[in-house]
């Protein structure tokens, strides 16, 4: 199959990560004779691509900024709607240079409704693989009142279009159970949908741990370090365990005055000691943090659609202690772990649970990595996903 595919991010410009799965997907599908195109969007900074990719890379989209400051309104709308209409055009060019047999749309946001706008005009066999909830804000954005109308009329005067997303056009990929519910909820039924779940590359499997506990336990955190990603409730519930040997190892980064804020909150609590900050590091120097760790903690406070860190530190043979967010639940399944609320005594509670018996977090971190390496290896996902793919493209052709 001819596929091109379009995402706001794609490494190494990427978030997290939804884009690195989208990379890793796309590279097997590459691997399997599939002829791969991708669309994205220039980066903020310049990129270090000596990696070369198996497909081309096309950077020619434009994103929305991630916050707009304190401004002309009209002006901010005037730049959404260029942006709007340059990715429209941009979209449409690609997909008359590449003619693909279907068109495999990953993360839409901050592109504005113009790139799915331009895949619905294409009238092209359309995916989505949705891992958060921006195709939710592309379908239900409608301009209102004068203003509303006045930037309709400057789409289509920039060379563009209203976009009114049909989801009936489209057929979606979702990442959890959680993910599609909710899109459901929300009134959003595609043409057809289907529930696969992130796969990943596993680094071998750490030895096994020995009978007897280790003099001082690790734990471990990996992510951006943001508000909802719960590193505040991680550090408050850290903060209740001071009695027991333990060791915090925060991998990830965030902007530089929020980590600045964490760290300030730690050495508060008086825990700089207890806690080690690695900043954003290598897939591989992540995986030798998983291997000296004990404990994995994922603390989200938003409703996190999947969380690919749970599955590569289970395959890592860490428990998890996770809250019961979004697709998580999904994830830390019986034996693996544990979920509690997304408040700081109750997860301090479930860590301490698993920490202090050791016979039983040995076998969980048996369990656990059994369950990673089972059920989240790529060849099974990249089956179901070309599946998926195949049969939307045959289903085109026989209309």
């Amino acid at each position: 199959m001819r596929i091109l595919a379009i995402s706001a991010f794609f490494p190494p410009d990427a978030v997290g990560g939804y884009e690195v799965t989208a990379r890793d997907t796309l590279t097997h599908l590459a691997r399997r004779g599939h002829d791969i195109a991708v669309l994205t969007a220039a980066p903020e900074k310049p990129l270090d691509e000596c990696n070369a990719a198996a497909f081309p890379i096309e950077r020619t989209l434009r994103r929305l900024p991630y916050s707009i400051p304190a401004g002309n309104r009209f002006l901010d709308r005037l730049n959404a709607s260029c942006i709007h209409a340059h990715n429209y055009r941009v979209t449409r060019e690609a997909i008359g240079r590449h003619a693909p047999d279907c068109i495999y749309l990953w993360s839409g946001a901050l592109l504005t409704a113009g790139v799915p706008a331009a895949c619905e005009a294409s009238n092209m066999p359309l995916a989505c693989h949705l891992g958060d909830t921006w195709f939710l804000e592309a379908a239900g954005r409608r301009g209102r009142g004068i203003g509303g109308m006045a930037m309709r009329l400057l789409r289509r005067l920039l060379g563009s279009r209203e976009a009114v997303l049909d989801p009936r056009r489209w057929r979606h990929i979702y990442v959890s159970h959680f993910l599609r519910n909710h899109y459901r909820t929300c009134g959003i039924e595609a043409a057809a949908s289907e529930v696969i779940y992130n796969g990943s590359e596993f680094a071998s499997p750490p030895p096994a741990w020995s009978a007897t506990p280790p003099a001082l336990f690790r734990l471990c955190f990996a992510g951006r370090l943001h508000p909802s990603k719960g590193v505040e409730m991680l550090l408050n519930a850290f903060a209740h365990m001071q009695d027991m040997p333990l060791h915090l190892d925060i991998f990830g980064a965030g902007q530089p005055d929020y980590e600045r804020h964490l760290r300030a909150q730690a050495s508060t609590m008086g825990l700089q000691e207890r806690i080690s900050w690695h900043g954003r590091v290598s897939h591989a120097a992540l995986c030798d943090g998983y291997a000296r760790s004990h404990l994995f903690c994922m603390p989200s406070l938003w409703e996190e659609p999947f969380g690919l860190v749970v599955i590569e530190a289970m395959a890592q043979g860490l428990p998890v202690v996770a809250t019961r967010r979004g697709g998580l639940p999904e994830l830390v399944a019986p034996g693996t772990g544990l979920l509690a609320d997304a408040e700081p005594t109750t997860f301090a509670a479930a860590m301490r649970a698993l920490l202090s018996d050791w016979p039983a977090l040995r076998h969980a971190s048996e369990t656990a990595q059994r369950h990673a390496r089972t059920n989240y290896q790529w060849p099974d996902k990249i089956d179901a996903i070309e599946s998926f793919l195949r049969e939307m493209v045959h289903d085109a052709r026989t209309v």
